[in-house]
């Protein structure tokens, strides 16, 4: 697990009651297949329409694509990009798939796992005013255009599909055009090529871990030398330090100091990657006192 350094937040709860006190980490989240690529050849194809009009959409989804994830898994040399028609494949089901076809292309490219994009669609998009300019024949417009786009993974020496995904998202754009004009189709077709990037590097993220910044909340006591000292600690990312100074507090009498120290516990045990404990501790908490932020704390580690 990576962390970042951040600022602590205080946030007063009441008077001489508990603070919550919130830190930014980094979570790692992991796809729910792995793509082995230990020694193998890696190339992204971008699997055009038969009539050919979406060329340039999908070679520069596919490009993005492969930045991204050849930035995700380090690799040294960009991965080579190649352009096919959907008419070379008669069949864009995964199920259908002429694997001889799949096959020489391992030939021709040098590459044994295949990654191809296709069926990449923008629908009919949503124009909004975000402003009007005094005194100007322009304005800007906030654009919605939504897409749909598949890809599929072929292991040549496996002869297999190891990895399928269709994405469906929205992307946002702000055009400036005249306020009197009703048509964008000119300029957002125009800009399509664009955003077809945006695509290509969100299905790059289906296949390899990414980073996200999530924010946590411990709770603090202030006055408490010994709390507020956990909260240091754990604001350094000293994790097992600050369990040390909380556990003798999961025991004190009052249930909602001992609720609130077992949360924090829990929390801890999170960020050290100690999954199962971390439930149970976010169970007792529960036990002891209910609140909000440990009932769900312990409806998210039960899902992970």
């Amino acid at each position: 697990m990576k962390f970042f350094k951040s600022a602590l937040l205080l946030l007063m709860l009441a008077g001489c009651a508990p603070q919550a006190a919130f830190v930014q980490v980094e979570m790692k989240e992991v796809p729910g297949v792995h793509i082995a690529v230990e020694n193998k050849q890696i190339a992204v194809f971008g699997i055009a329409s038969a009539n050919g009009g979406d060329s340039l959409k999908i070679e520069n989804a596919a490009m993005a694509l492969a930045d991204k994830f050849g930035q995700d898994r380090g690799c040294k040399d960009p991965l080579p990009v190649f352009s096919l028609s959907e008419l070379s494949f008669g069949s864009l089901e995964s199920e259908s798939f002429d694997k001889e076809y799949l096959r020489s292309l391992m030939y021709t490219s040098g590459a044994d796992l295949q990654i191809l994009l296709h069926s990449l669609k923008f629908s009919n998009y949503n124009v909004s005013t975000v402003a009007e300019y005094d005194g100007s024949a322009y304005g800007q417009k906030m654009v919605y255009v939504p897409y749909s786009a598949r890809m599929d993974v072929y292991d040549a020496i496996a002869d297999s599909v190891v990895f399928k995904a269709a994405l469906k998202d929205t992307v946002y754009m702000s055009i400036i055009s005249q306020v009197a004009s009703k048509n964008y189709s000119a300029v957002v077709e125009k800009q399509l090529p664009e955003v077809a990037r945006v695509v290509g590097e969100s299905m790059g993220t289906l296949l390899s871990a990414q980073w996200r910044s999530q924010e946590r909340m411990l709770v603090n006591y202030p006055g408490n030398s010994s709390w507020e000292k956990g909260i240091h600690l754990a604001n350094d990312f000293k994790w097992k330090e600050a369990i040390e100074l909380w556990m003798p507090m999961v025991d004190n009498r009052n249930s909602r100091i001992s609720a609130y120290a077992a949360y924090n516990v829990a929390v801890c045990c999170e960020m050290l990657g100690f999954y199962p404990l971390a439930l149970q501790w976010a169970e007792f908490s529960v036990k002891k006192y209910r609140f909000e932020e440990n009932l769900r704390f312990k409806e998210y580690l039960k899902m992970r």
